[in-house]
């Protein structure tokens, strides 16, 4: 599977859009930032047809290292996860 970075990907989106590049990628790091600051709020983020980022707490639990053996408690973390929607799912 190839990968696409952000350069090829505003491209992309100046060429659908009918933007100048300079506009898309001024457009994707909009969109990219709001997305960040409602995580950050804790706030869910849904895009119809697309999928839906969320914030999901894990709590402390106990871990050992493999080299040692020793037991200990990793500290509770929040990770960011995304859920695609049916439309994408069914696209790809």
């Amino acid at each position: 599977m190839s990968r696409i970075h952000k350069e090829e990907f505003t491209r992309i989106l100046a060429k659908k859009m009918g933007l100048s590049h300079k506009e898309s990628i001024r457009f994707f790091d909009n969109f990219v930032e709001a997305i960040r600051e409602c995580l950050s709020a804790e706030k869910n983020v849904t895009i119809r047809n697309f999928g839906k980022f969320e914030v999901r707490k894990y709590g402390e639990r106990k871990c050992r290292n493999p080299k040692t053996g020793e037991v200990f408690v990793s500290p509770p973390k929040k990770k960011i996860h995304f859920k695609a929607g049916k439309f994408l799912k069914e696209k790809v």
